[in-house]
């Protein structure tokens, strides 16, 4: 028996075998991580774009300069509601751009910054409006006592005026792009095409190159112990022939 020769090929299949079991036990953890990962940011894109989604209701329409609503924007007892953004801010503080896009991201910026300037407008109206019942509300009767508010004209047309920095300002259009009709509309389009990305999402050309190493290792492994076992049978083959004709 070749003893150097079967150290030579147990050395060329474990030099060929080696790194490729290494690298597919890495791609396989690899892999699992990753799946993992993605599932996690798929999840979180679902619950913000649910919550676009429902602030997208705020801001369907669209406001210029032009607009006017003299039924509402007058009524002291008539507000825009507040709704929900903290998915909005979570992700804007926690999301890596290099991992979400910087599409994404910058258009996610962009839409806190309206909302934070819708909502600023908001509380600005929601003070003026409680102030002025403060000061504008007078006991009205005896029996019982009631209130009865009667504020100024330039009172109603500050509240006018408010109501329609909310809508123009704060909500805008298409041509204004820090308003929140363009903003969200951004926002849900950038969102749609990461969704699309993640489902059509494939491995880089590292992880290629990879494969076809260990593939091209893994043959080369392969041959070596092939022959190494071919090696051992015709030795061992050999061995029970002597002992055969020894015995005969």
């Amino acid at each position: 028996m070749n003893i150097i020769l079967l150290k030579d090929l147990i050395t060329g299949a474990s030099i060929g075998l080696s790194p490729a079991v290494a690298w597919l036990t890495f791609v396989s953890t690899w892999r699992e991580k990753r799946r993992a990962q993605l599932d996690a940011l798929r999840r979180r894109l679902l619950e913000l774009q649910a919550e676009v989604e429902y602030i997208g209701n705020w801001a369907q329409t669209e406001y210029d300069d032009t607009s006017d609503n003299n039924r509402d924007w007058n009524n002291p007892f008539w507000h825009v509601l507040d709704f929900p953004s903290a998915h909005i801010v979570l992700f804007n503080r926690e999301s890596d751009p290099s991992e979400i896009g910087h599409s994404l991201s910058d258009a996610m910026v962009q839409l806190e910054a309206s909302i934070s300037r819708f909502k600023n407008l908001l509380h600005q109206h929601r003070q003026f409006v409680e102030n002025g019942i403060k000061t504008y509300s007078k006991p009205f009767g005896d029996d019982p006592p009631r209130l009865i508010f009667q504020p100024t004209l330039e009172w109603r047309q500050e509240l006018y005026r408010l109501n329609k920095e909310i809508h123009v300002r704060g909500i805008g259009n298409s041509i204004s792009r820090e308003g929140l009709h363009s903003t969200c509309k951004k926002a849900r389009t950038e969102l749609n095409a990461a969704l699309s990305n993640l489902r059509q999402r494939r491995y880089s050309k590292i992880v290629w190159v990879g494969h076809s190493l260990a593939i091209v290792l893994g043959i080369v492994g392969l041959f070596f112990l092939v022959v190494l076992l071919y090696e051992i049978g015709n030795n061992l083959a050999m061995a029970l022939n002597r002992l055969i004709a020894a015995c005969g």
